[in-house]
């Protein structure tokens, strides 16, 4: 397909729904997965296949075929938790979320939207841990785990296809669903908000050049990630949620922008924080994505990579794999 994008296909609408049409035929978005044994080759070649497709996609071509065999197929959680469960399962989701994610913008209207949305935010729960339940607790055990790049890929695609379909969102009219899914964005916003006033502090004052250096332009990527995360949540905390907003994905530089030709390694945080305030500010995309240090002292910690081994199945995320913060619950911003 790459050869055949450079040729007249890649230069008119009609080639590019025929380069799309071909990449459906490849990726084979008809054909069954068994949720026990989900084959790496399988994924591997959708994730292939979403990646070649994704330059053509536009508001006359439409993602949707990609995007319902996500939901329908690999969002389900008996099949999530059995994606290359032998090997890097953290990177290889990951990478279906973001073509997943970037697919989400160009998707048309859904029929059974309820319960393909539902899917998407099943998964999502999987990575917004809940909220200790006394203080005490939340001192005496470790920080959770929050793997902010997997959340900004499932919170937009939520975002997304919510605001195609407000009245398919199934937690907002059932209230233990809603309260449980608030609570987990609170407890998400307040690790947000933490990790932004880090970033702003560590990006403060530095000038163009230097911002240029391959450490900088990591944080700025990460920074672009926890603000689009504050600005997500604050439409979706909204009672009923609220699409007012629209971001652009942290690895997404333009429109069209293939993605998928690198594997990025996703932005996690451990450490203690101090209350930070809500930041919307707009920051410059990073090239690449790799794992960030923070400076050490009073409020050091450190990015894991992938390999910080495989999470609990049933993905509580409140320890192993990625980063998260040791929050003090009092000191969160009421405004959430």
């Amino acid at each position: 397909m790459t050869i055949l994008g450079s040729t007249k296909l890649g230069t008119t609408i009609t080639g590019h729904a025929e380069l799309v049409n071909l990449a459906k035929e490849q990726a084979e978005l008809n054909a069954d997965i068994d949720a026990i044994t989900v084959e790496d080759e399988i994924v591997e070649r959708f994730i292939q296949c979403a990646t070649h497709a994704m330059p053509y996609f536009s508001n006359t071509i439409k993602s949707t075929d990609f995007v319902v065999y996500v939901c329908d197929k690999l969002l389900p959680l008996s099949t999530w938790n059995m994606i290359a469960t032998a090997v890097a399962q953290d990177q290889v989701q990951l990478r279906v979320l973001k073509v997943f994610a970037e697919m989400c913008t160009y998707t048309d209207v859904l029929e059974n939207a309820a319960q393909r949305i539902d899917n998407v935010y099943q998964v999502l729960r999987e990575y917004m841990p809940l909220p200790k339940l006394t203080e005490e607790e939340d001192a005496s055990s470790p920080p959770p785990s929050f793997q902010f790049s997997h959340a900004e890929c499932l919170l937009y695609a939520l975002h997304t296809l919510g605001k195609k379909h407000p009245d398919s969102l199934t937690f907002v009219t059932d209230a233990e669903k809603l309260k449980d899914f608030r609570s987990r964005l609170q407890y998400l916003a307040r690790g947000t908000q933490g990790y932004i006033k880090k970033l702003e502090e560590a990006v403060k004052g530095k000038t163009a050049e230097e911002l240029k250096t391959e450490e900088n332009q990591l944080k700025v990527t990460a920074l672009k990630t926890t603000s689009n995360i504050s600005i997500l949540i604050r439409d979706l905390f909204h009672s009923p949620p609220s699409f007012k907003h629209e971001i652009q994905l942290s690895w997404v530089k333009r429109k069209n922008t293939k993605i998928g030709s690198k594997r990025h390694a996703p932005i996690t945080f451990d450490g203690k924080t101090e209350n930070g305030k809500d930041d919307e500010k707009k920051t410059k995309n990073a090239s690449d994505q790799k794992i960030y240090s923070p400076p050490s002292g009073k409020y050091s910690a450190k990015v894991q990579n992938y390999g910080g081994g495989n999470n609990n199945r049933q993905r509580s995320r409140n320890s192993g794999g990625g980063g998260g913060f040791n929050r003090n619950r009092r000191n969160f911003n009421k405004k959430y």
